[in-house]
């Protein structure tokens, strides 16, 4: 076994070389690369990659994003676990954890990792640099039926009446679409809208933002970074698409960045991630009086656009959804857990749902 690290020229080159468009499994898709290598949080010297090689071929690979947590009491370079993977057939070697050693001998004290699977969380706590997972709350509301895949998946042995079970979410969602024609769009302040200018004065109102309500600092250009080098793109599953574990086509993947204006001053901020037919809040950054606001704006948008689902962490937001309980079947309650390191003294609050590589994925 070979281990291969890649920093941001290294990995320039390799994307481009004939070795990575041989790979019949490969560490990184090509998109992700792309924008890994253009990340303003990035410097020559990260090492973003690390890859596990048998008989030149992909056994396994880890990679990180670099980022920075900025705010009031604390500046600091992070890092983001983004990706995990090891062949199945290398499982039980030690393939694992020595690309894992190799990433905290670069990064231990600045580690973060987020989106994680819950039943890893006991693995990641153990290796002894975090602090105990936090959880921060949302919900998901459906804006139509998709418990067929739920229910088949926590009790396998409905999987037999997995057609009848389908039926009865297509009767449900042909009901509640009636509903929903019959409900009238609702009214939306014209200082609410869609708008793809990443100017100063976005960049502005965001630093000032941030600072006041004590959140990781962002400006303009993380935001014009993460809209124009996404990591999933509108299309079709192909050969080339299989070659990565992750997912980096779907049918569906679009940013909506809004701004909320108050008296032609810009008051609010909300960068919307569209994957398919489900919609996430992945930052917001605005005071509580234009959010009534900004949850009809997006109940119009699902609608127009056929959104099954919202997903949303922000308290404030949830409050609004609940308000107009009559434009969803029904809310289930979710959490985004939190590992961060030892040596940082910082809590979840400061993060959003989009932190790390949430918004791109």
């Amino acid at each position: 076994m070979t281990i291969k690290t890649y920093n941001r020229n290294e990995l320039s080159a390799f994307i481009d070389s004939d070795f990575y468009a041989i790979l019949s499994k490969i560490p990184i898709s090509y998109h992700r690369a792309v924008s890994q290598i253009n990340n303003p949080a990035v410097s020559d010297n990260d090492i973003l990659l690390w890859v596990a090689y048998e008989n030149a071929a992909v056994i396994g690979y880890i990679g990180v994003l670099p980022d920075r947590l900025t705010t009031a009491s604390l500046q600091t370079g992070i890092c983001w676990l983004s990706c995990f993977w090891v062949d199945e057939k290398f499982r039980k070697s030690n393939v694992a954890s020595t690309l894992m050693m190799g990433v905290l001998r670069e990064h231990q004290h600045h580690l973060m990792i987020s989106n994680f699977l819950f039943s890893l969380e006991d693995s990641y706590y153990k290796m002894g640099i975090f602090r105990p997972v936090e959880y921060k709350p949302g919900y998901e509301y459906y804006i139509r039926a998709r418990f067929t895949k739920l229910i088949t998946s926590k009790f396998p042995w409905l999987q037999k009446a997995e057609k009848l079970i389908f039926s009865t979410e297509k009767l449900v969602n042909q009901v509640f679409s009636v509903w929903q024609l019959l409900l009238p769009r609702l009214k939306v302040s014209p200082d609410i809208s869609a708008d793809l200018r990443f100017d100063n004065e976005l960049d502005q109102f965001l630093k000032d933002y941030t600072h006041t309500n004590g959140l990781n600092e962002r400006n303009a250009s993380y935001f014009k970074w993460i809209y124009e080098y996404r990591w999933v793109k509108e299309g079709k599953k192909d050969k080339n698409s299989e070659r990565y574990f992750f997912s980096s086509v779907s049918d569906r993947f679009s940013y909506i960045p809004v701004r909320i204006y108050d008296q032609g001053r810009l008051s609010g901020f909300a960068f919307l991630k569209m994957r398919d037919n489900a919609l996430t809040v992945s930052y917001l950054y605005a005071d509580e009086r234009y959010l009534s606001d900004l949850a009809s704006y997006i109940f119009n948008l699902v609608k127009a656009e056929q959104i099954d689902v919202i997903i949303c962490y922000d308290s404030r937001l949830c409050r609004q959804f609940q308000k107009s309980n009559s434009r969803y079947i029904i809310k289930r309650r979710r959490r985004q857990p939190y590992l961060l390191p030892l040596s940082i003294d910082c809590s979840s609050g400061v993060f959003q749902e989009g932190e790390g590589d949430s918004v791109f994925t």
